[in-house]
């Protein structure tokens, strides 16, 4: 018999996919069609960032159905929160 640390853990086995490895593909795949920033910036797994000296653009990707009164921004001196 099968302890329960080995239930669904054969190799080749087809198990259906979850609704949240669905959601982190369709992610890595919108996260994939994002252009590489230009100029001074970078690329995280959350967000995407470019600065200039007088400006800075952050760009987060929202789940799909995010409405705007779910999304909540802090800015501070010192910190950005969403």
């Amino acid at each position: 018999a099968a302890s329960p640390m080995e239930v669904g853990t054969a190799q080749g086995a087809d198990f259906p996919e979850t609704e949240e490895e669905r959601e982190r593909k369709l992610r890595e795949e919108e996260e994939d069609k994002i252009p590489a920033p230009i100029g001074n910036g970078g690329t995280t797994d959350r967000y995407v960032w470019t600065q200039q000296l007088a400006d800075l653009s952050v760009n987060i990707p929202m789940p799909p159905g995010t409405k705007t009164k779910m999304i909540d921004v802090k800015i501070t001196n010192n910190k950005l929160t969403v």
